[in-house]
Parts: structure tokens; C-alpha cells; sequence
């Protein structure tokens, strides 16, 4: 994590910028779209928690598929007396084990002091996690864009 810091303070960019940068020269790693069409087959609890600056990081479970895991992860601002803040996790997951693992984040939600975001993991997570780490790591969100805000504001009847 030095030499990224090391790295951006020498070029001027934000560190999830750079490590957007450094991953997209990597031949291995590709973005991955993938048709969820695999059975559901388990939950995998994970309950990993860890504070680092101001935030609280957990994951907290999997949702274990035939062929890939989507992983969750809740972020909580520590100073929640803040009522004017807004996160923006521009964070990805890293899966470190015996085996390679491609994760794409696969959108998150959230207000104020709270966020939510879910990765998916490929191959799928062992049942045992006993030889797998998990790390956060600055990931810009390439093709981050502004979405139209659709006030649903009329009454709806059922």
C-alpha cells in the first residue's frame, strides 16, 4: 500500500484511480458478466469485522451458487452523531487462497452513515474458510455515472 501511495502522490491521482489503472494492465483480470441463471444452493456465513478510520467494515455472509459466491458487505461511519455525511465505498474485494478468484462488485445501496455492497466471487467460496483472507482495496468504479432520480412520490394501492 506504500508504493500505490508513493504512486499517486508522485502522479497526481486518487489512489482508487491508480489501482483501477495498475489492474486493467493485468491480462488476468477482466470484467466478468455473468448470467445468474445457477441455482441457489447455500448461505455461508462469514462475520469478519475490522475498523479502520472512522469506518466499520463487516462481512458478513455469501450466498453460496453452483458456480459463484456473492459476498456482503455492510460499512458503518463510526460518528453517526454525523447526520451529513454520505458514503461512497469506492473499494473492491480481494479473495486471497489457494486457488485465483475474480470479483466484480456487483452494486451496493445506502444512506448516510451506512452502505451496503455485494461482490461476486468466482469459482464460488470453499464451505470452509479456514485457508481464504479477505481484503478491501481502492477500486475506482470505471463506468460510474450519475443516475436519473425517479421521484415515486403517488399513492399505491394493492
Amino acid at each position: 500500500m506504500e508504493k500505490l501511495e508513493q504512486l499517486s502522490a508522485k502522479y497526481g491521482m486518487e489512489l482508487p484511480e491508480l489501482s483501477m489503472l495498475i489492474h486493467s494492465f493485468n491480462d488476468q483480470v477482466r470484467p466478468v458478466f455473468w448470467e445468474d441463471s445457477s441455482e441457489l444452493t447455500g448461505v455461508l456465513s462469514i462475520m469478519k469485522k475490522t475498523v479502520s478510520g472512522d469506518c466499520e467494515y463487516i462481512l458478513t455472509h455469501a450466498m453460496q451458487y453452483e458456480d459463484h459466491s456473492r459476498v456482503a458487505l455492510e460499512i458503518r461511519y463510526l460518528p453517526e452523531s454525523r447526520q451529513d455525511v454520505m458514503l461512497r465505498p469506492q473499494l473492491t474485494l480481494a479473495v486471497i487462497g489457494e486457488g485465483q478468484y475474480t470479483v466484480n462488485p456487483q452494486g451496493g445501496r445506502g444512506g448516510g452513515g451506512r452502505s451496503k455492497v455485494e461482490f461476486m466471487v468466482i469459482p464460488r467460496l470453499p464451505d470452509s474458510l479456514e485457508n481464504i483472507e479477505f481484503s478491501l482495496v481502492p477500486h475506482a468504479m470505471h463506468m460510474e455515472h450519475t443516475s436519473k432520480e425517479i421521484k415515486l412520490d403517488k399513492q399505491v394501492d394493492f
